[in-house]
C-alpha cells in the first residue's frame, strides 16, 4: 500500500462517519418538518369555526336580535379569525416547504458522499458487526424509505385535506347581510361616468365627462365650489361614485374613512377603523413623504375599499359601516406602504410587493374571501396596478423591478412579463389603448407591445420618481420631482418638447378634453394644451401645498390639499 492510499485510509473512516450522522440529522430534520406541516394543517382544517356550534348559535341570535350590531360584530369577528389562519398557514406550509427540500437535498448529497467513499476504499467497510450492524446500502435504503414515506404522507394529508382558499361557506349569505351584496357590479359606462381609483377609471389618469375648469384661485374663490377640512392626514387622492366624495386618513392614534358630499362638501360621515384582528399594536416607522395614508381608496357604487400602512385592509358601505376587514400582515419596505387599490367586477385588487415578497392579491369585494393570489418575483414597489386590455382581454398591468407584469384577472394567470424595470419603482404605468408605458427615476422609460411583450422604444432621459405617467392622444407626458415636464411621441419615442416649472411634482397628470392637468408640490395646477408643442393654458392655486392626483367628473376638479378638500368648478 503506498503512502497516499494510507494517508487516504486514515480519513476515510471520520469521512465517512461525519457523512452518515449529517444524513441521519438531515432525515430526522425532514421527518420533524414533515410532522409539524401535517399537525399545522389538520388543525387549521379541522377547526373549521364556521362549522362550531358557537358560531351557529350566534347567527341563530343575530336573527332573533334582528340585526343586533353587537352580535353581528361577534361573528364577523370570527369570520376575520377564519382568514387570519388562513394566511398563517398558508405561509407556514410555503417555508416547510422550502426546509423539507433543504433536508432532503442535504441528505441525497450525503448519502452520495457515503457511497463513493464505500466504492473507493472497501476495505473501510470491513467493520465487524458489533460495530457496524447498518451496512451503507442498507442505511441508504432506510434513510430515502423513511424520508420518502413522510413525504408522501404530508403529499396526501395535504391533497386529501386542503380547502380551495379561504373557507368555501359563505359567511355573508349566513347573516343574510345584503341587499347591498346583491347588487351587480357596475357597467363600463358606470366606472366612466365616474373616479373610482388613483388616476380615475381604470387607472387611465383620463376623464371621460367633458371639459373642467382651467383657471380657479382659492385666495379671492374664483371658481372654488366649497372647501372641507380633512381631520387627518394623508396623501391619497380623492375618488368619486355618483354625489360621494372619499377619502382616509391616518396618525398614530386612529385609521380612519371620508365621506364628503360631493355638490355641499359637508362630512356626511367617518368611519374610525378599529377591532382589526392581528392589526399592529404600534405604529409602523414610514417617512414623512409616505405617511400612514398614502394609498388611494378604491369604490364601485356599493362600498368604499381601504388599506393603510398597518397592513389593515377595509370595505365600508355607502352609510359607513363595516362590511368585512382584516390585516394582510405589515408591510415590509423602508418607507411605508403607498400602493393604491382597484376594483375588477366583483374582486378587489391588492397590490402587495414589499421586501419579504411581491404579491398581488384577489379578494372577492362583498366578502373579503380570497379568491386568487400570485405571489411575485419582484422588490418592493409603491407602484398601484391599472388595466389594460390585452388581446382583447382585461389584464391588471403591476410596474416593479425587474418586471412589468400583467395577469388575467379572473384567475392571476400571467399574460406578459417583461424584464427591463430598475430601482425602487414609484410612478405607476400607463396604456393608451395599444402600448403600455412604465417609468422610474435611474432606471428608464419603456414603450411595451403588451402583445408581443416587448420593448418598442425607450428612453432615459427626464424619469419620475413619483408622479405616474399620463399617454393619450397618441403622446405621452412625464412630469418629475424637479419641475421638469416632458412629452414624447407614444408611438416612435421621440421628444417633442420639455418644459421646467418653478416647483416639483409628485400628482400624477390627468387628462381632460383637450387639456393636461399638472399640480406641483405648491398647490399650484399647470394646464397644458394638449399637443405636439409646449402651449400653456394656465396656472391654478388652492394655496396650499400638494402631493396627490386631481378627480375630474363631471366638469368639476376635486383636489386634495394639504389640510383641505377643494372642489373646482363654474
Amino acid at each position: 500500500m503506498s503512502p497516499g492510499d494510507e494517508q487516504k485510509n486514515a480519513w476515510t473512516p471520520a469521512a465517512y462517519g461525519a457523512a452518515r450522522a449529517t444524513a441521519s440529522g438531515a432525515a430526522v430534520f425532514c421527518m420533524v418538518v414533515c410532522a409539524l406541516m401535517v399537525i399545522n394543517h389538520v388543525r387549521t382544517t379541522a377547526a373549521d369555526p364556521l362549522d362550531s356550534p358557537a358560531l351557529q348559535r350566534l347567527i341563530a341570535q343575530l336573527a332573533e336580535s334582528g340585526d343586533d350590531p353587537i352580535v353581528r360584530e361577534q361573528v364577523r369577528a370570527v369570520d376575520l379569525l377564519v382568514r387570519k389562519a388562513y394566511f398563517t398557514s398558508e405561509r407556514f406550509q410555503r417555508v416547510g416547504a422550502w426546509l423539507l427540500g433543504g433536508g432532503i437535498a442535504v441528505m441525497l448529497a450525503a448519502l452520495h458522499v457515503m457511497r463513493l467513499i464505500s466504492r473507493d476504499v472497501p476495505d473501510v467497510m470491513a467493520l465487524p458487526a458489533e460495530q457496524d450492524t447498518m451496512q451503507p446500502p442498507t442505511l441508504a435504503r432506510w434513510l430515502v424509505a423513511a424520508v420518502g414515506l413522510g413525504v408522501v404522507t404530508v403529499a396526501i394529508v395535504i391533497v386529501a385535506r386542503s380547502p380551495a382558499g379561504l373557507p368555501t361557506d359563505d359567511l355573508a349569505a349566513q347573516l343574510e347581510r345584503v341587499p347591498e351584496t346583491a347588487v351587480a357590479a357596475p357597467s363600463e359606462a358606470q366606472v366612466l361616468d365616474n373616479w373610482p381609483s388613483f388616476r380615475g377609471p381604470f387607472g387611465s389618469a383620463r376623464s371621460n365627462t367633458g371639459t373642467a375648469p382651467t383657471a380657479w384661485d382659492a385666495s379671492s374663490g374664483e371658481k372654488i365650489l366649497w372647501r372641507a377640512s380633512v381631520p387627518k392626514p394623508g396623501f391619497n387622492s380623492p375618488v368619486i361614485w355618483g354625489d360621494r366624495v372619499f377619502l382616509t386618513g391616518a396618525d398614530a392614534a386612529a385609521e380612519e374613512i371620508y365621506c364628503f358630499d360631493a355638490d355641499t362638501g359637508e362630512l356626511i360621515w367617518t368611519h374610525t377603523v378599529s377591532h382589526i384582528p392581528y392589526s399592529p399594536a404600534t405604529t409602523p416607522a414610514v417617512s414623512a413623504d409616505t405617511g400612514l395614508a398614502a394609498p388611494t381608496a378604491a369604490v364601485d357604487g356599493r362600498r368604499v375599499y381601504a388599506i393603510f400602512a398597518t397592513g389593515n385592509l377595509v370595505a365600508v358601505d355607502f352609510a359607513g359601516n363595516m362590511v368585512w376587514g382584516f390585516n394582510l400582515g405589515q408591510p415590509e419596505n423602508p418607507y411605508g406602504h403607498a400602493s393604491s387599490l382597484m376594483t375588477w367586477e366583483d374582486l378587489l385588487l391588492v397590490q402587495f410587493d414589499h421586501d419579504a415578497g411581491g404579491n398581488l392579491y384577489a379578494f372577492d369585494s362583498a366578502t373579503g374571501r380570497l379568491a386568487w393570489h400570485v405571489s411575485r418575483d419582484v422588490f418592493a414597489s409603491w407602484a398601484s396596478p391599472i388595466l389594460a386590455q390585452i388581446d382583447s382581454g382585461d389584464s391588471v398591468v403591476l410596474s416593479a423591478s425587474p418586471f412589468i407584469e400583467a395577469y388575467n384577472p379572473e384567475d392571476g394567470s400571467l399574460v406578459m412579463s417583461v424584464d427591463c424595470m430598475g430601482g425602487e419603482v414609484g410612478p405607476s404605468p400607463a396604456f393608451d389603448g395599444e402600448l403600455i408605458f412604465a417609468a422610474n427615476a435611474y432606471a428608464l422609460v419603456a414603450s411595451i407591445d403588451p402583445a408581443k411583450g416587448s420593448v418598442v422604444w425607450e428612453s432615459y432621459d427626464h424619469l419620475p420618481d413619483v408622479s405616474s405617467p399620463l399617454a393619450a392622444d397618441g403622446l405621452l407626458w412625464l412630469a418629475t420631482s424637479d419641475g421638469t415636464v416632458a412629452c414624447f411621441d407614444a408611438s416612435e419615442g421621440d421628444l417633442l418638447w420639455i418644459h421646467e416649472f418653478d416647483r416639483g411634482f409628485y400628482s400624477s397628470p390627468v387628462s381632460a378634453g383637450g387639456n393636461v392637468y399638472l399640480t406641483d408640490r405648491s398647490g399650484v395646477t399647470h394646464i397644458v394644451r394638449k399637443g405636439r408643442e409646449f402651449d400653456l393654458v394656465g396656472s391654478a392655486s388652492i394655496g396650499q401645498a400638494c402631493v396627490t392626483t386631481p378627480a375630474i367628473v363631471n366638469g368639476r376638479v376635486y383636489l386634495r390639499g394639504e389640510t383641505e378638500l377643494f372642489c373646482i368648478g363654474e
